[in-house]
C-alpha cells in the first residue's frame, strides 16, 4: 500500500477503478467521478458530479473514457 486517502465523494463504490494515461479513474454509485494521478503520492486532479447513479466500471480506449449512468452514456475524450 502506497497511501490511503479519502476521495471526498459521496456514496459507495461498486465500479472497479480504471487506470489509463497515467491516472486512476474512480466513480461512486452516486455518480461522482474522481481522477487521481497514478504515482507514489496521492494527487487528486479532478472531480465531477455526473448527476446520475453509476453502477458499472468505466471503459477506456486509446483516447476516450466511457461512463454509463442510469440514463446516459458519457464519453470523455482527450485530444490526440
Amino acid at each position: 500500500v502506497l497511501y490511503t486517502e479519502r476521495l471526498d465523494a459521496p456514496g459507495q463504490y461498486s465500479a472497479s477503478p480504471v487506470a489509463a494515461d497515467g491516472h486512476i479513474f474512480l466513480v461512486s454509485n452516486r455518480g461522482v467521478l474522481t481522477v487521481v494521478k497514478a504515482g507514489p503520492t496521492f494527487e487528486r486532479t479532478h472531480q465531477h458530479n455526473l448527476g446520475e447513479a453509476v453502477l458499472v466500471t468505466p471503459a477506456v480506449d486509446q483516447h476516450t473514457l466511457y461512463l454509463r449512468t442510469d440514463g446516459h452514456l458519457h464519453a470523455f475524450r482527450r485530444s490526440p
